[in-house]
Order: C-alpha cells, then sequence, then structure tokens
C-alpha cells in the first residue's frame, strides 16, 4: 500500500490544515516541522472554518464575517474580500484560482488580480 502523504509538500499542506483546525479550539495556529508542534501568530481572532493551499508556503484559511487569511511560508496576512458572510469552504484549482463559499450561497473568487 502506498501511503497518501508521501510527497513533503502533501505533508506540509495537511499538518498546516490540522493547525488550523487545532486553532478553532485556540487563539493560536500550531505548524510542524516534522519533528513537534510549535505555536505560530495567526493574523485574526475569528474562527476559521476550512483551508486549502497549493503549497506548504501558499495556503488560504476562510471564516466568519467573511475572514480569508493567506499563508506564505512564514506569516499569516489578512486577504480582502466583497463580503460579510460567514465563508465555510475554500478550495483551488491553482494558487491564482481560489473560490471560497459560504453562508446564503456567497461565492468569492481570487485570480491574484487584486
Amino acid at each position: 500500500m502506498i501511503w497518501p502523504w508521501r510527497k513533503k509538500r502533501q505533508i506540509a499542506v495537511f499538518m498546516i490544515a490540522i493547525s488550523v483546525f487545532i486553532s478553532l479550539l485556540s487563539p493560536s495556529v500550531f505548524a510542524s516541522d516534522f519533528t513537534m508542534w510549535r505555536p505560530m501568530t495567526s493574523s485574526t481572532t475569528v474562527d476559521l472554518y476550512s483551508v486549502w493551499g497549493s503549497a506548504s508556503n501558499d495556503v488560504f484559511a476562510v471564516g466568519s464575517s467573511g475572514t480569508i487569511v493567506h499563508y506564505d511560508g512564514s506569516d499569516w496576512s489578512s486577504m480582502s474580500t466583497s463580503t460579510t458572510s460567514d465563508l465555510y469552504g475554500v478550495w483551488g484549482a491553482s494558487s491564482t484560482n481560489v473560490f471560497a463559499v459560504g453562508r446564503s450561497g456567497t461565492i468569492v473568487h481570487y485570480d491574484c488580480s487584486d
């Protein structure tokens, strides 16, 4: 059986996804260097509901009140959005083609042009 998380990039994205899930339980975000979990400073204090990344240095997380944050491999930064609706899901085909969906049929799209 081939383990599905065998590539380092996929492992990193998976670890960041877990860290965002853990951040729902506390205001801290955690990351792993594959030996131990360490706390990270998050750029938001709102609840985050979903995470997606194309690489370990290109991760998006979405949450309440239209919150979207991006991780560039070293820091989380807030991204502007045209909605204040809660966002519950995020997915992309690439780092420049990302969709977030939320309450009342809200759909926002990021294409790196703004």
